[in-house]
């Protein structure tokens, strides 16, 4: 820090992560001992500088998703899936870092080498990640690029001829408070893009999922940003009912509009 020149920085990755877990907040724990603990190690005189040009960049270590359950690096599934546990945490992990997430993994290459392919160590299997973690590069791209995965798996549904809008209804107005749009018939596991356009101040669009008591089901809050107007969400285990919550703050004689609703159910 003492010579690092104003326009450095510094991309820590947090090596103790590996162990992170979204359930359990882990990565949010990180992030709070990067910036409110391990700030005090610097000399007072460069704290500033730590503050502005070091950043918390947490791990995700992939051997933990496809290690044998006896191991004492191993994660296991959440809803039946260990990519799903995966994907929550690399979204918790992106949503405290500094601007990278970093990977890890020993036993697996990211692309199918074939059969003769000279390995550097002996542990390593011909699967590719993906082959262990079905599902693996859309949970990636559902992180890092949600509206690309929403647009490209749309245009392939309507290039099919398998299109269904499925909206309860095409308008909603708010002048303040909220209004909700169900979506029936859900199954847990199943995936819906969800799009709209808005005309009006302070939108918020959430989307919460229910269960056959009617009981809210973790995790039950999914959020679709409305300046990008369309996301993707995942339907928890025991989910079978969903309801999309639009609302908006005005003033006297203002109003929020959602219009153009859609709901598609996705492959």
């Amino acid at each position: 820090l003492d010579v690092l020149p104003p326009g450095a920085s510094i991309n820590d990755g947090d090596e103790e992560g590996y162990h992170h877990s979204a359930e359990k907040n882990g990565y949010r724990n990180g992030a709070y001992m990067f910036h409110n603990v391990y700030a005090k190690l610097a000399a007072p005189e460069n704290r500033e500088k730590y503050r502005r040009q070091v950043r918390y960049v947490p791990p995700v270590y992939m051997d933990m998703y496809t290690n044998p359950e006896d191991s004492s690096w191993y994660k296991g599934p959440t809803e039946g899936s260990r990519t799903e546990t995966l994907r929550r945490d690399l979204i918790q992990a992106t949503d405290v870092c500094g601007g990278y997430v970093w990977f890890w993994g020993e036993k697996h290459p990211w692309v199918d080498r074939g059969p003769k392919w000279r390995k550097p160590d002996g542990r390593i299997s011909d699967a590719t990640w993906a082959d262990e973690l079905p599902g693996l590069f859309r949970a990636m791209e559902w992180v890092k690029d949600p509206l690309a995965l929403y647009d490209r798996e749309v245009a392939a549904l309507k290039a099919d001829g398998a299109l269904v809008n499925i909206a309860a209804t095409n308008t909603v107005s708010v002048t303040n408070g909220y209004k909700t749009v169900a979506i029936s018939g859900v199954k847990g596991g199943e995936y819906y893009g969800i799009a709209f356009n808005v005309k009006g101040e302070s939108a918020k669009v959430n989307v919460f999922f229910k269960n056959v008591a009617n009981k809210y089901v973790h995790p039950s809050l999914n959020l679709v940003y409305p300046d990008d107007g369309r996301g993707v969400v995942r339907i928890p285990e025991g989910g079978v009912r969903g309801v999309i919550v639009f609302s908006a703050v005005n003033g006297p004689g203002e109003k929020t509009v959602f219009d153009n609703i859609r709901v598609y159910r996705l492959r």
